[in-house]
């Protein structure tokens, strides 16, 4: 039978029937958590998150004496953003129209 756009086997086939159906459970759990593209923000497990912040750790060593090279780069690239906008919009991105002043 099928049941929001699953396939699940017909029981009693034995292991094929039992596999099938924890794959369907597992895509029932995965819908109902938002982790199949709903746009919901998934938790990560313990072993990822322990994963993830090692490699944090591991980039940030890593990247201390580069830090004033990427401080470089990362400036010359919000200029380079800025001029895109500014170019999209057809300004030069400075406003100069403040009311404060009093020409």
């Amino acid at each position: 039978r099928a049941r929001q756009g699953l396939r699940v086997a017909p029981q009693g086939r034995g292991h094929a029937a039992r596999r099938a159906a924890a794959r369907a459970r597992a895509l029932r759990r995965r819908r109902h958590r938002g982790c199949t593209g709903g746009g919901g923000v998934v938790k990560l497990s313990a072993t990822n998150a322990k994963s993830l912040n090692a490699m944090k750790q591991k980039l940030k060593k890593n990247n201390g004496p580069y830090a004033d090279a990427i401080a470089a780069y990362q400036r010359e690239l919000d200029e380079r953003n800025a001029e895109r906008k500014a170019d999209r919009t057809g300004g030069d991105g400075d406003d100069d129209d403040d009311d404060d002043d009093d020409d």
